[in-house]
């Protein structure tokens, strides 16, 4: 009743001020906007800036929330998506745990979603992502088919030149398997196999300071 009542008023406005039909459908769509309901799904919310959120729900599904509408931006591998530094744009890797995915960069001034590495057919898919800085990533790379290898090497992606270079190469029987940025810190999982088999792993968490990193990716 309230959006009838709405729509006759903006009726009524456009015979007294002799606007055009094209004021409804905007402001229509406006207040549809304005009601959008999420599908049902545990969300978590984080504040980029005054005017933007990222909303992330346990199906994996990207939301970015502004001026009251929610944009499904994709969904994603890892944890979470990661934001920029200078609070411009989200990196996220898609697929499945023994599926190939991609990694994909969303600008979030004009909306823009933008692939920046495939999985050359599952022989190299991108599996966890973190920044750098505003420039670089950080990329977890390896093969992409079955659940027996998690993840791979990790490797800098430059977003303005699109290469890729080699930072940390684990041995035939370990890999690395994640990337965050915790403080002024990289907590990176390291994985080892037992033996040959590939049957069971040891893992543990390795700290990098930033500054060692940084120093590693600038040689």
């Amino acid at each position: 009743m309230k959006y009838i009542k709405i729509s006759i008023f903006l009726m009524t406005l456009i015979v007294a001020t002799g606007c055009s039909k094209e004021v409804i459908k905007i402001e229509e769509d406006v207040y549809k906007k304005s009601q959008q309901i999420l599908p049902d799904d545990t969300y978590k919310m984080s504040d980029i800036n005054e005017d933007i959120s990222l909303v992330y729900g346990e199906s994996k599904t990207i939301y970015i929330k502004e001026d009251n509408e929610y944009i499904e931006v994709g969904k994603t591998l890892c944890s979470y998506p990661k934001i920029a530094p200078n609070e411009s744009s989200i990196v996220f890797v898609t697929g499945e745990p023994d599926y190939p995915g991609e990694l994909y960069l969303y600008n979030l001034k004009d909306h823009e979603k933008t692939m920046l590495l495939g999985n050359d057919e599952g022989s190299n898919t991108p599996k966890d992502v973190e920044w750098l800085d505003n420039k670089r990533l950080l990329v977890i790379r390896g093969f992409g088919h079955g659940t027996v290898r998690l993840g791979g090497e990790i490797c800098i992606y430059n977003i303005e030149t699109k290469e890729v270079t080699p930072l940390l190469l684990p041995d035939e029987l370990s890999e690395y398997r994640s990337v965050n940025k915790k403080d002024d810190t990289y907590e990176i999982e390291y994985a080892t196999w037992e033996d040959e088999t590939l049957n069971k792993t040891n893992s543990k968490i390795m700290i990098y300071k930033i500054s060692e990193i940084e120093k590693l990716a600038d040689k």
